[in-house]
């Protein structure tokens, strides 16, 4: 994957969030922190990755509608 210049910096940034696959740096610090144990294993870490999961992606949506 390349770093692509598209004349302006808005032009640049919305490419980026358009193809978002340059984020996968962020999950790196969270890959390097797994010690190999199995984490908290309850039903409210359970459900509440159930429920956040498509939740944020509802508010995300919403705020996009809203925001254009």
């Amino acid at each position: 994957m390349d770093f692509v210049w598209y004349g302006n910096i808005k032009e640049t940034i919305d490419m980026l969030m358009f193809n978002s696959d340059f984020l996968l740096i962020l999950a790196v610090p969270f890959i390097l922190a797994y010690n190999g144990e199995r984490g908290i294993n309850n039903k409210f870490s359970k459900y509440l990755f159930y429920v956040f999961y498509p939740l944020h992606l509802w508010v995300l949506a919403i705020l996009q509608f809203i925001l254009k």
